[in-house]
């Protein structure tokens, strides 16, 4: 997840299936150069400080979240879809496309934060 409106989305969107399905969270933060002690600042905005568990890493997105997902046993992987051009949805479907050879665990694009 990403301290923007596309993590910001991924993560209300993980919380609300999350409670729902009454599953484990576990917050994943993979984007290089950005502290991971966001993470837990995003975590306790959203009121899930206290019960989600959460990993960082730097490096290939795709990768480290197939990892992470592997090593925790997720049943569900969330990403946030970006409300910007054709080329920036592109990407999302990339990183969709590069989990599926990278985990099993199936992939949610979570739609973008709509302002309004």
């Amino acid at each position: 997840m990403t301290d923007d409106d596309d993590g910001r989305a991924a993560l209300a969107t993980a919380i609300a299936l999350s409670e729902r399905l009454d599953l484990r969270l576990v917050l994943a933060y993979v984007r290089d150069g950005i502290p991971a002690r966001r993470l837990a600042r995003l975590a306790a905005e959203h009121g899930v400080g206290d019960r989600a568990e959460q990993r960082s890493g730097t490096g290939d997105p795709a990768m480290l979240i197939g990892r992470i997902a592997a090593e925790e046993g997720a049943d569900l992987i969330v990403v946030g879809a970006r409300a910007r051009g054709r080329l920036r949805r592109g990407l999302d479907g990339r990183l969709a496309d590069q989990l599926g050879s990278e985990t099993p665990v199936p992939v949610l694009i979570a739609p973008a934060l709509t302002s309004g």
